[in-house]
């Protein structure tokens, strides 16, 4: 029997929620955990996604303008400032090549 040449690749779930959206002034601090889903926490679960990379979006018309890219720290949260004119903006995980990417809900800032 040949050996398959296309192994198989498992990905996971993750979740990406706000923790903070905050206008001061000109400028919008965005803060969101995310977590990823493990299947090696005993019966399986989330845990923190550290050093995830995490995507800054603004909405233009109709479409998502990425603006800025940070990391996750060590407690799975990623903060940004931006600025600019009230406006929607997003936070998105990246697709890795084991956890599959999210996005938050838009807010308004």
């Amino acid at each position: 029997m040949q050996a398959d040449s296309n192994p198989m690749v498992a990905k996971y779930g993750s979740k990406l929620s706000w923790v903070a959206a905050k206008r001061v002034g000109s400028s919008v601090a965005l803060k969101a955990r995310a977590v990823r889903y493990s299947p090696f926490t005993g019966s399986g679960g989330y845990v923190k996604w550290t050093q995830a990379k995490v995507l800054v979006q603004k909405r233009v018309g109709t479409a998502w303008k990425t603006v800025k890219s940070v990391r996750t720290d060590s407690k799975g949260v990623a903060t940004a400032r931006v600025s600019g004119a009230k406006r929607s903006w997003r936070l998105v995980t990246a697709d890795s090549s084991s956890v599959w990417g999210k996005a938050t809900s838009a807010r308004e800032r």
